[in-house]
């Protein structure tokens, strides 16, 4: 299993958004849930893959194939 497929599903569609600019605020919207409730999945899938920033978030998901970063 991957670092990526550990993930929730949650997990993967919040820092898919995320990764894809839009803001957390954003994220809430579309996904129907809060902003606190996003910032905890965030918060939770970036200790999961180690990493800690939105740059290192936007490198390690440059190496997940396309059709598993679809949300």
């Amino acid at each position: 299993m991957t670092l990526f497929e550990s993930l929730t599903n949650r997990e993967r569609q919040v820092l898919i958004l995320v990764s894809r600019g839009l803001m957390n605020c954003q994220v809430a919207a579309r996904l129907g849930l809060s902003e606190r409730t996003i910032e905890a999945h965030r918060v939770s899938g970036y200790r999961r893959l180690g990493i800690k920033t939105l740059g290192e978030l936007t490198r390690f998901l440059e190496h997940i194939p396309d059709e598993k970063l679809s949300v």
